[in-house]
């Protein structure tokens, strides 16, 4: 008898039954006693034992590849910390066994269907057949497709054996150059497995480029040049991510290299690497420049006015490294670094409610840091010494790193160790904690064994009430894994094996850590000094050091980190030899071949001050102290960190300079924390505020300067050379000289007029030649007596200097000076110097050019700032009308202030 229908088994016969469902066709069926039926039950079997081997499929080795390539495990989809759309997926697929589940018994019958394969919701959505939100994935032809439909057929089940599992990732090639933009070539990568097996899987891996504006990488690892520069493109597969460098040359006709001389090995790499992008380095800056720099850089304050004088008369041919030498013997660099440590650490006391650290805890730990600091004991040892610490928080110092790095009313293991991994090896784990580092080469196994160091750390009160006491508690069982439980003894980031547990483990971590072999810890040390020196890290952010954030010179980095280690990680080596080479002392002004450069160090980067550092500039300029709540008078700002009494919410400076300028608040253990980008808050503090008004007062520089009797060049002279670390060019002048353009304000407006002010009417403070233009900056001149007239022509004086922008910045190329408005943010691009011609062609009438508007030349005078010309643009509308909402403002108050200088 002969029905329509579809096979299938039943108790061990196969029969042939109907079946419509789905819109089947009816199809014949033989009946079990057939004469035919033995001769295709055997043919079945053997073309089944026949296709099984060339059909098998791994379910962690080849459906799982499937989900990540289609981005289905990815963050914004399944893999979501909730899923998404009821269906959730382990993170990249960390957790291979859970998905299996997940997928096949969760909601049995609705995402596979054994039955009938091909009708799987798992692969119609892939393939668009019913609604899906992540839309289509791939097509019914494709071989994901296949693999996928093939798994089910197989019985969709998880590998019952041991898989060979990937260790280690290849790419075709580690670098890639482009003579031009449009060019291409193809990455492929290999996966090396563990039982020794090499395959193929670029069409399974995702790809991504850190700058798509220099290359990017398509799905299929095609890498396009887009823009000269350079960057790098990733691979990621399994649980590795590897990286390509990609060069893209500028189209320089006849590009010739300058063959600048190298002081020493930081130059020949910084050189080697700027040669093959074709990027020339700007010239040395002159000698004022540098010491201004340096002595910003290394003591954390302007040069005074004897130095100024010093350096400028010593002829001397090593005068620069003389002064290296000096400024590092001075206890203000061991002030400096202990600063920015503590930051790092966190270290700050209150006695606020419900708990917190005594600030003679804070006081402890702080001056211990600065007594290692001032003695340069080497770094390994100086860290050693933290991490192994115990006992009483008043008495040993390093023991408080236990109680500030992470504050609060109970040790957390797990803040702790990530942020231990951040500051010590510039490492950020934390993402382990949940599944594996999406973009790193942690695993959840890695985060674990690393927790389990501090997990027996505790607190208990000691002798007197704001005494703790710190120990380690060896009786406490290990971290477990948050997927399976497991316990995971103490392990060291990249070990295969636990370390040997013999009392506390903290000993066997300080000894790992601090090793001259351990790579990481000697990077993320010339790391971090690296970018304290230059404005920015080799890797940048410097404390997110990854396999998918390479360092912009990786030779540069490990020179660095091996100089280090072989000057027994001393300080003051490392930064003598960075300050020392021709890269740190080249010019902040830009030539052709390198105006677009902010990563290769080809010139120095325009970077403001640090607030703590402006401050302290500031107090030096104008004479009058500044003084910190709970500490002595004449603490400089670079030694105040909070420390308060009383029931609070917790400490914190409670200083608006300190907030407007972006000192850290010490909430993270983050570097994002200290703040160095421009703002319009500056802006306005540095023009109006009440830190530079207050210290415009007779009992400060200012009385200085009057009772001296010094005319008001020489006044002005002064304070150009505490302020600036320069003479004033082109000589004071009653009067301007003939063709030179001058800034000035007339009948309540601002204007840019020929030299024809009588002397009644401007004094000049500066002339400033710059390219196809010179002009010179001018104060009104009051009428008043001539004691009256210095005086406030000081004042003026005072506040303009220090409002220019260039007190603000450690570097300034000499005779380049921008007045334009403010911008709020640069949205991370580096600020470089641009032109803006005050005299347009055909602008002028009756010798005179009117600006746009009095509130946008208000600014203009008063605080220049550097910009590009395209952000200038950009921003002119929205800042145009931000300064006019504020001017409008604070008219009251700077009508009061300014009388002489500000329109009414």
């Amino acid at each position: 008898m002969i029905h329509g229908g579809g096979a299938q088994q039943d108790g061990g016969n196969l029969a042939i039954r109907s079946r419509r469902r789905f819109g089947d066709s009816a199809r014949p069926r033989l009946c079990p006693s057939h004469p035919l039926r033995c001769l295709l039950a055997v043919c079945c079997t053997l073309a089944a034992a026949a296709r099984l081997p060339a059909e098998e499929i791994s379910f962690r080795r080849d459906v799982m590849p499937v989900f990540f390539r289609a981005g289905c495990n990815s963050g914004t989809c399944h893999g979501a910390a909730r899923g998404k759309d009821g269906f959730h997926l382990s993170l990249f697929g960390y957790d291979p066994k859970g998905d299996c589940f997940r997928i096949t018994e969760e909601m049995i019958g609705r995402r596979v269907n054994l039955a009938s394969p091909e009708r799987s919701l798992l692969l119609r959505k892939s393939i668009g057949a019913v609604p899906h939100t992540g839309g289509k994935l791939f097509d019914g032809d494709s071989e994901y497709y296949r693999t996928l439909l093939a798994w089910i057929e197989s019985g969709a089940k998880d590998d019952a054996g041991e898989v060979a599992e990937v260790v280690e990732l290849e790419l075709s090639t580690e670098k890639l150059s482009f003579e031009a933009t449009g060019a291409q070539d193809r990455l492929r990568v290999v996966a090396l497995a563990d039982d020794g097996s090499r395959r193929d899987v670029t069409t399974l891996a995702r790809f991504h480029s850190n700058n798509a504006s220099v290359a990017d990488i398509d799905a299929d690892g095609h890498v396009t040049a887009n823009g000269p520069g350079d960057t790098h493109v990733f691979a990621r597969f399994n649980r590795f991510t590897i990286g390509c460098e990609v060069i893209v040359l500028p189209p320089v006709e006849g590009f010739r290299w300058p063959d600048p001389p190298a002081a020493n090995y930081i130059d020949e790499l910084v050189f080697d690497r700027l040669r093959k992008l074709r990027i020339a380095p700007s010239e040395l800056c002159d000698d004022e420049t540098f010491l201004r720099r340096v002595t910003l850089d290394l003591a954390g304050r302007v040069p005074t006015v004897e130095e100024y004088v010093a350096f400028q008369s010593d002829a001397r041919p090593d005068k620069r490294a003389a002064k290296i030498d000096q400024l590092l013997a001075d206890d203000a660099f061991a002030d400096l670094w202990t600063a920015l440590w503590a930051e790092q650490l966190r270290v700050m006391g209150a006695n606020y409610a419900p708990v917190g650290t005594h600030i003679k805890a804070a006081d402890a730990f702080y001056e211990w840091i600065r007594t290692q600091l001032r003695t340069d004991r080497p770094l390994n040892e100086f860290v050693s010494e933290m991490v192994s610490a115990s006992g009483s928080n008043l008495i040993n110092g390093p023991a408080n790193l236990y109680t500030m790095l992470v504050h609060g009313p109970r040790f957390d293991p797990k803040a702790f160790a990530a942020d231990f991994s951040q500051v010590f090896l510039g490492v950020q784990i934390q993402c382990a904690q949940c599944h594996n580092h999406p973009f790193d080469r942690w695993t959840m196994n890695d985060y674990y064994g690393f927790v389990s160091f501090f997990t027996g750390m505790k607190r208990k009160p000691g002798v007197e009430p704001r005494e703790q006491r710190i120990y380690y508690d060896t009786s406490t069982p290990p971290a477990r894994n948050l997927v399976d439980q497991r316990p995971m003894p103490a392990k060291t980031l990249g070990a295969v094996e636990p370390v040997e547990q013999n009392g506390d483990p903290r000993r066997a971590l300080a000894a790992w850590l601090t090793s001259p072999d351990n790579e990481m810890f000697s990077r993320n040390l010339a790391n971090r000094i690296w970018a304290q020196l230059l404005g920015r890290g080799i890797v940048e952010p410097a404390d997110d050091m990854r396999v998918s954030n390479p360092p912009v010179n990786g030779p540069l980095l490990d020179a660095l980190a091996e100089h280090l280690v072989a000057s027994k990680f001393s300080l003051h080596h490392l930064v003598r030899e960075i300050c020392n080479s021709r890269v740190y002392q080249l010019s902040a002004q830009p030539n052709d071949s390198n105006r677009g450069d902010s990563r290769q160090f080809s010139h120095a980067r325009l970077r403001r001050l640090r607030a703590d550092v402006l401050l302290d500039s500031v107090v030096v300029v104008t004479g009058v102290p500044r003084n910190f709540p709970g500490f002595p008078a004449g603490t400089r700002a670079i030694d105040y960190y909070p420390r308060e009494s009383g029931t609070t919410e917790g400490p914190h400076f409670g200083d608006p300079f300190f907030e407007t300028f972006g000192r850290s608040s010490r909430n993270t253990i983050c570097a994002c924390e200290t703040k160095k980008e421009p703002t319009l808050s500056q802006t306005l503090h540095m023009a109006v505020g009440e830190t530079l008004r207050s210290r415009l007062s007779a009992g400060g520089r200012l009385k200085q300067l009057v009772d001296s009797k010094a005319t008001p060049g020489e006044a002005i002279e002064q304070l150009f050379i505490l302020s600036l670390c320069r003479n004033r060019r082109g000589g004071f002048v009653d009067a301007p000289p003939p063709s030179i353009r001058v800034v000035c304000r007339r009948g309540g407006k601002f204007s840019v007029r020929h030299t024809r002010c009588s002397r009644a009417y401007a004094t000049a403070i500066e002339v400033c030649a710059l390219p196809r233009r010179s002009f010179c900056v001018v104060l009104p001149r009051p009428v008043r007596t001539q004691k009256g007239e210095t005086n406030m022509l000081l004042r003026r004086s005072i506040l303009f200097v220090l409002s220019l922008g260039c007190l603000q910045f450690a570097s300034w190329p000499a005779g380049a000076q921008y007045y334009g408005p403010p911008v709020g943010s640069f949205q991370g691009r580096q600020p470089t110097l641009a032109r803006r011609p005050l005299d347009r062609p055909g602008a002028l009438r009756r010798n005179e050019m009117p600006v746009r508007n009095t509130d946008s030349m208000i600014n203009e005078v008063v605080t220049p700032i550097p910009l590009t010309e395209n952000r200038l643009e950009a921003a002119k509308e929205g800042v145009d009308r931000q300064i006019r909402d504020l001017i409008e403002d604070l008219r009251p108050q700077m009508r009061q202030l300014f009388p002489d200088k500000l329109e009414a």
